[in-house]
């Protein structure tokens, strides 16, 4: 880390820095050299941010829809067959999360070579076996890897996969948090 200072992060704020950033492709692996200097400069603010906030401000994020709540709140009922989406707003969800997805791999030292029982969920996104490497590892990190501190994409976007298809950051936040270390950047 670059700074002991702590700062707190907002929702608001987090999502003034996501606009910053550029979505994650959809069928490209092409991510500029731009692009990666934004998801830096955005990674190292989550860095120098407390954890709590970082943590509130995903949560308030996450909270943003019935859908979020029935999938964060598992005490709360929700009819998922009643609830209809914009699709224009869901794109916009998606796009969001998959530059969320993106900058959690930025933000943290996450291995490239790991046995396959280290394997994260991914909480939500779908890898089509692209994390495996043709050793038998897995890819945490996926879908970056980095050369020295040079990033590149591995992927596309791929689709998210569950009830209502959101990305639980938030938990995959906590998981990172708890098991690696930020990356120095």
């Amino acid at each position: 880390m670059a700074s002991n200072h702590r700062f707190g992060m907002t929702k608001e704020r987090m999502e003034r820095l996501l606009g910053d950033l550029d979505p994650w492709p959809i069928d490209s692996m092409t991510y500029g050299d731009k692009s990666w200097a934004r998801i830096i400069a955005v990674a190292k603010e989550f860095q120098r941010a407390d954890s709590e906030s970082i943590e509130k401000a995903l949560y308030d994020y996450q909270n943003e829809t019935i859908l979020d709540e029935g999938l964060i709140h598992t005490d709360k009922r929700v009819d998922f067959g009643s609830i209809h989406f914009d699709p224009i707003e869901y794109d916009k969800r998606l796009e969001q999360d998959g530059k969320l997805f993106l900058l959690m791999r930025v933000v943290f030292e996450l291995p490239e070579h790991a046995v396959p029982a280290e394997r994260s969920t991914y909480f939500g996104w779908v890898t089509h076996g692209d994390d495996f490497n043709h050793d038998g590892t897995v890819n945490v990190g996926w879908p970056v890897s980095w050369t020295g501190k040079t990033p590149k994409l591995l992927s596309g976007q791929t689709e998210l996969q569950g009830i209502g298809d959101v990305y639980d950051v938030l938990s995959e936040y906590k998981y990172f948090y708890r098991h690696y270390h930020f990356r120095s950047l």
